[in-house]
This record gives C-alpha cells, structure tokens and sequence, in this order.
C-alpha cells in the first residue's frame, strides 16, 4: 500500500511569506518609533541631571562651567553620562544680574535644550524628535 503525502503548495508558502512580511513591516516602524522615543528621554533625563550638576556648582564655585563635550561635563561635574547616543554641550552667558547657562543634547536634525530656568526641555526641531 502507498503512503499519501500531504504537501503544500507553492502558493500557499508565498501567501504566508507574505503576510509575515507585511506583520515585520509594521512591527519595524513601531520598533523604530519608541527607539527613538525614549532616545529622547534618555536625551530630557541627562540634561535634568546636567542642570542639578550646574546649580550644584555654582553653589560651590559661584559660577557655571561651559562643557564642550559629555566628557567635560562628566569629569568637571562629576557625572556619569553616557554620550553614546546624544552630543550634550552646556553653554554660558553672561547676563546683568549674573550668568545663566543652557544645557543642549543634539542628534541628527533633533536637538533638545534646557534653559537655566529649569523648565523642561523642548525640542528646537520636531522633524526626528518623538
């Protein structure tokens, strides 16, 4: 007696890869959105901590430091950022009644700045910031 071999077709194994490519579509433009979602946290919760740092001090120094660089600002107020993924640079400008300086970490064509008044960051360019 011969055996009955059940098989699939080749249009059925092109329809499943198929749809399982549609689903990977979709699934890679989410992942790509919350990566960089929370890039931007990341970006919002350094440039907090670089803001304590300065207050912190001016509080010992009576002035701010300028940081050119993530290196700068990690060894000089003693922090510990990452700059991996975001270019974070403190300016400083001298006011009448003081100084005040502006933390800002850039990536590509998304920038993100805190001003010395402590409010939250905003984007200077929504074209990639999520």
């Amino acid at each position: 007696m011969r055996k009955k071999y059940v098989s699939y077709t080749m249009l059925e194994m092109i329809i499943v890869l198929v749809i399982i490519g549609v689903l990977a579509t979709l699934g890679l433009n989410q992942y790509t959105f919350f990566k960089e979602h929370n890039l931007g946290k990341e970006a919002i919760a350094n440039l907090k901590l670089i803001m304590a740092a300065e207050k912190i001090y001016k509080i010992e120094n009576e002035f701010y430091v300028s940081c050119a660089d993530a290196t700068t600002c990690n060894n000089v107020l003693k922090l510990a950022i990452n700059s991996q993924n975001w270019a974070y640079v403190t300016t400083i400008s001298t006011v009448p009644y003081g100084q005040q300086f502006t933390a800002t970490a850039a990536r590509g064509s998304c920038t993100w700045t805190l001003p010395y008044t402590g409010d939250d960051p905003v984007p200077s360019s929504t074209a990639d910031c999520r």
